[in-house]
């Protein structure tokens, strides 16, 4: 038996004229209610940003002739042409085909820790200064996990500046390429890190998330938002002057692994496969553990 959600598609396309400020809003199609931590990102480039609680966005660069790639969980992703000074996005969700799930009480409980974080210590991380991108770590599947399929918990290390700092998670699956994909849990999960290096646990042991035979995406997800910002003062070397600078919090702690590479980085609307290291043979991993269980 299968149970339908209605959840409609779009691509919303328009033709208008640029400035170096762009102001806009999200809003749901159907209901005109604004969507919150919608990914805008300026097609093929770094640069882009996050809609807040009210769906508001501004975009402090020049977007002549370029394209915004919007993506939300829940909804498809839009891609827009270059706006006037303030524009309103309409995107319509997306239309899933969700099995029932049919619980059934264990006799014995079994869990496994996949990328055990227990006694790791970090002194890397990856930090956003006003660039809209996503990172993701990549865990591919095994036969000892078909006894325990179920994404029960999701740890993180994380660096903050600031308390309580805001950031989204998401479960992505993999396309044939074995790129990140599809979402497998259809909302926004978001965690708070508080100040300092801490571990942040996100318990998903009530939604049944499974994980699926091929490979899975934990995504991590700066919000280009107000109460994420850390501003700070600098100087560059051989001069006294002093400069602004804001960065997003939180940091996510990354560990130096050899091999190939199974970090990911989604900017300018495309995820890409990237080492983040300057050293060969080397690249820079998430510090994320799961736990799974029956």
């Amino acid at each position: 038996m299968t149970k339908k959600i209605t959840i409609l598609t779009t691509f919303c396309l328009s033709t208008l004229i640029s400035f170096s400020q762009t102001k806009g809003k999200v809003l749901d199609f159907e209901t005109s209610e604004p969507i919150s931590f919608v990914n805008i990102s300026i097609k093929d480039r770094n640069f882009g940003t996050t809609s807040n609680e009210k769906g508001e966005f501004i975009i402090n660069e020049n977007t002549e002739n370029e394209f915004l790639v919007v993506s939300s969980i829940g909804y498809e992703n839009a891609l827009v042409e270059v706006a006037e000074k303030e524009i309103v996005i309409y995107l319509k969700p997306k239309t899933y085909e969700i099995k029932e799930v049919i619980v059934k009480p264990n006799k014995e409980k079994r869990e496994i820790i996949v990328n055990s974080l227990r006694k790791k210590r970090s002194n890397h991380s990856f930090a956003c200064n006003e660039y809209a991108w996503i990172s993701a770590k990549q865990f591919d599947f095994k036969p000892e996990y078909k006894e325990t399929p179920y994404i029960s918990n999701i740890k993180i290390l994380t660096n903050s500046r600031i308390n309580n700092a805001m950031f989204n998670v998401r479960i992505l699956s993999a396309n044939e390429k074995g790129e990140p994909s599809e979402e497998i849990y259809y909302e926004n999960i978001i965690a708070y890190a508080k100040r300092g290096k801490k571990t942040v646990n996100i318990n998903l042991s009530d939604k049944r998330i499974k994980f699926p035979e091929k490979r899975i995406f934990i995504a991590l997800e700066w919000l280009i938002i107000e109460k994420n910002e850390f501003r700070y003062s600098y100087t560059m070397k051989g001069s006294k002057k002093k400069y602004e600078g804001v960065s997003y919090e939180p940091k996510f702690s990354v560990f130096n692994e050899q091999g190939e590479s199974e970090t990911w980085i989604y900017t300018g609307g495309k995820w890409y496969s990237k080492s983040m290291s300057q050293n060969e043979n080397e690249y820079l991993d998430l510090a994320i553990e799961l736990t799974l269980t029956n």
